[in-house]
């Protein structure tokens, strides 16, 4: 390595192409570092997110779950919660958005809706880069499903590029709704 350092102190481009492919590569090593650290600490520590369904997201299938939000904040799915809204795709994620943006900040939880949002299939970096950052300026809670086999409890052909609204009587699954479109979901959102 010496070598390369005296010919990189004559030439002060390859130098500066030099660190900077450097700093890159401390950047990548950091981030790889820690998606390891992160994997083989939740593998030690008893499990954070849990979700449970009797018979998926059918009628009279009873469900709970206690995931995070982009936060890392635990909830945990109550009696008291009368509609669940999943969204296991991005095109629903941003139907879902632009809908909810234009709602009161307390349009969900005054409705005792929660959001659930499927992100098991996003890649690590773009994960943490983008998603979690975006979710984190949004107005309204979102609950994350993070793992493949939790989102695989409630994701199905049918439903996983739609929004899925459930509506619940403690815990219990009393109807279940697929929309497409902002003016059907409207209608899911606001029905009884």
């Amino acid at each position: 390595m010496y070598p390369i350092l005296m010919q990189l102190s004559y030439n002060p481009l390859k130098k500066d192409m030099f660190m900077k492919i450097l700093h890159i590569l401390l950047l990548l090593l950091f981030i790889l570092k820690n998606d390891y650290m992160t994997l083989h600490a939740s593998s030690l520590v008893k499990e954070k997110n849990q979700t449970y369904a009797s018979n998926g997201l059918h009628l009279h299938s009873k469900i709970a779950f206690t995931l995070t939000d982009p936060f890392e904040h635990q909830m945990t799915l109550t009696e008291k919660t009368k509609k669940v809204i999943f969204v296991f795709s991005s095109n629903s994620e941003k139907i879902l958005r632009a809908y909810l943006s234009k709602q009161d900040k307390t349009y969900l939880q005054s409705k005792e809706i929660l959001v659930v949002v499927d992100i098991s299939t996003v890649p690590s970096m773009i994960r943490h880069f983008f998603v979690l950052p975006t979710f984190k300026k949004c107005t309204y809670p979102i609950l994350l499903l993070d793992e493949e086999k939790l989102a695989n409890i409630y994701k199905t052909k049918e439903n996983q590029n739609k929004i899925t609204v459930v509506t619940l009587n403690h815990s219990k699954i009393t109807s279940v709704q697929l929309c497409s479109l902002t003016s059907n979901l409207k209608t899911c959102i606001e029905s009884d």
